[in-house]
C-alpha cells in the first residue's frame, strides 16, 4: 500500500494540466468500467445461464473497484478533487 500512496503523491507533483487531465481520464475510465460491467451483469442475469451469477458477480466487484479508486482520490485529495468539488457544489 505505501507504494501506491507513493505513486499517488508523485502523480499530484504533476503540472496541474497534466494532473486534471490524468483525473478525468481515469474517473472516466472507472464509470464506463463499472456501467460496462454492470450492464454485463444485467444481460447475463436476464439470460438462462449458470455463468450469471459470475458475471453479476463481476459487475459487482467493478463497481466496487470503481468505489474503492474513488475512495482512494478523494482521501489523497489527488487534483485537489475535494477543492474543486466544493467551488461546484458552492
Amino acid at each position: 500500500m505505501g507504494k501506491l500512496t507513493d505513486v499517488i503523491n508523485k502523480m499530484g507533483e504533476l503540472p496541474k494540466p497534466v494532473t486534471e487531465a490524468a483525473l478525468a481520464f481515469g474517473i472516466f475510465a472507472i464509470a464506463l468500467g463499472a456501467t460496462l460491467l454492470l450492464a454485463a451483469g444485467v444481460a447475463t442475469a436476464l439470460a438462462p445461464s449458470p455463468a450469471r451469477v459470475g458475471l453479476i458477480a463481476l459487475a459487482v466487484l467493478g463497481v466496487g473497484l470503481a468505489t474503492a479508486a474513488a475512495w482512494a482520490l478523494w482521501n489523497t485529495n489527488f487534483g485537489s478533487i475535494q477543492d474543486k468539488t466544493a467551488s461546484v457544489l458552492a
